[in-house]
């Protein structure tokens, strides 16, 4: 599945990906406002293997290479994805070098309108990193809500919802 904005495209990824995948995982520096730290090699690899099933059983949800529409070069990764209580979870994480340019509005606001489409009956939930402000300024402006604050994976996170 490809999704485009203005700038981007978002597509499912496939095993030719993992390397762009890895350079988003990996890093320390793009991963500590979502997680603390990035994953080891191995554990990414486990999360590419285990998105890749992800993709295989949805058409139309998943997770995503994001890249640039005119270079095709690496931006980001992006997830929507169903969570266990039949929700939408919505995530995204940009290459340092691309932060401030406005992709991380740019994605949120595509998958929410696929997600509205496809499925608009489900709730749509972004999960950040109480200290990342501007991942949190983000969901903000795209009209999503916190709703609760609570421990996952034993980091301290608010639960936005998207506002229909």
């Amino acid at each position: 599945m490809i999704l485009a904005s203005k700038r981007l495209n978002i597509q499912h990824y496939t095993d030719e990906d993992l390397d762009d995948f890895n350079a988003i995982l990996m890093s320390d520096t793009i991963m500590k406002s979502i997680r603390g730290k990035g994953y080891s090699a191995k554990v990414s690899k486990e999360k590419f293997e285990a998105a890749l099933l992800v993709n295989a059983e949805y058409s139309d949800l998943g997770f995503f290479n994001v890249t640039n529409k005119e270079t095709n070069e690496l931006v980001g990764f992006a997830k929507l994805v169903l969570m266990k209580d039949g929700n939408l979870e919505i995530g995204y994480a940009i290459l340092e070098k691309l932060w401030g340019y406005g992709f991380a509005s740019e994605i949120t606001v595509t998958l929410v309108a696929h997600a509205l489409q496809k499925h608009p009956t489900k709730e749509i939930i972004g999960i950040v990193n109480i200290q990342n402000d501007t991942s949190a300024h983000v969901l903000k402006k795209q009209g999503f809500k916190i709703q609760s604050i609570d421990f996952l994976d034993n980091l301290e996170v608010a639960y936005y919802h998207f506002s229909k």
